[in-house]
């Protein structure tokens, strides 16, 4: 075996050892994106409940205040009256505050996806300047044919998996974005009616 294959060999090794790394990459990518999603879930679920719950409490008081009020125009319910508006309202900033960072999460979980998809595409470009390089070999650099045919069939098998990869992450994506449209739609402040 020529020196000259020998080193196409070696090359070739070493970037399988690097399409290793980068697929090793994106799995972990993928476990934290996952990770992420499910702590976005649980804080959008239990401050649904934690939302719902302080609403009703406040609405709650508030009714039976007015109803006293109504009865007996007293100065001490008048002031609980206040008292209710104020915790409304600052419930109403503690969910403010919630959404913002709710929406920093969010970013955070863009940015990890784009970070995936460079990485993806990157190793996409390299396979592509590999079978470039393979094919413009000079005569005396080229292995045989079955091994030739294999590393190409590899290198197609590993960009399939990343594509597949993309495309997945392209779901989570539009779940991300279906989770935003909910977030805006369940946590649009409400009116007070009274």
């Amino acid at each position: 075996m020529s020196t000259t294959v020998i080193k196409s060999k070696e090359k070739l090794r070493q970037k399988n050892e690097t399409v290793e790394k980068l697929k090793n990459d994106l799995v972990e990518r993928d476990d934290r994106i996952r990770q992420l999603e499910e702590a976005l879930e649980r804080e959008l679920e239990a401050r649904d409940r934690s939302k719902d719950e302080e609403i009703q409490r406040a609405v709650d008081e508030a009714t039976q205040m007015l109803v006293k009020e109504l009865y007996k125009k007293d100065d001490e319910y008048k002031d609980r009256i206040v008292e209710v508006l104020e915790s409304t309202e600052r419930a109403a900033e503690r969910d403010r505050a919630d959404r913002v960072q709710l929406h920093r999460t969010i970013l955070s979980l863009e940015a990890e996806l784009a970070e995936s998809r460079d990485a993806a595409n990157g190793l996409t470009v390299k396979a592509s300047n590999e079978r470039t390089r393979k094919h413009e070999a000079p005569p005396e650099d080229v292995i045989s044919i079955e091994e030739h045919n294999k590393m190409e069939e590899d290198l197609k098998a590993q960009i399939a998996a990343l594509e597949e990869q993309i495309m997945m992450e392209e779901g989570f994506r539009e779940q991300v974005a279906s989770l935003e449209r909910q977030l805006v739609e369940t946590n649009t402040p409400s009116e007070c009616w009274f």
